[in-house]
């Protein structure tokens, strides 16, 4: 399966990128996460590992990220593997000039 969203934020790229790129603010765009622990490799970069849980109603669910391309601001792009589970994330900014259209194919 494949899915693609997108959403424009009132905000200009370069500032989108500079939030985006922050570990601290994971919880506040993906929904349910609860940790986020470096594995192996700079966080963020290609190649890094993390573990990430989130709480899905009451169900724990462990996902391994992987990071597989980093061209910010343009491209931001990872594996997130769990047992059984194998999804590929591509996030994409595009600048509207004072806002961002962000555009994620899973």
């Amino acid at each position: 399966m494949k899915y693609t969203c997108s959403t424009e934020v009132n905000v200009s790229r370069p500032r989108f990128i500079e939030l985006f790129d922050d570990p601290a603010n994971l919880p506040k765009w993906q929904e349910g996460l609860q940790s986020f622990t470096p594995i192996s490799g700079t966080p963020g970069q290609v190649g890094a590992k993390s573990n990430l849980v989130f709480l899905m109603g009451k169900r724990r669910v462990d996902l391994v990220e992987t990071i597989t391309k980093r061209d910010l601001p343009h491209e931001f792009s990872g594996v997130y593997e769990t047992k059984g589970v194998w999804n590929s994330v591509v996030n994409r900014f595009e600048d509207l000039g004072g806002k961002t259209r962000w555009t994620l194919e899973t």
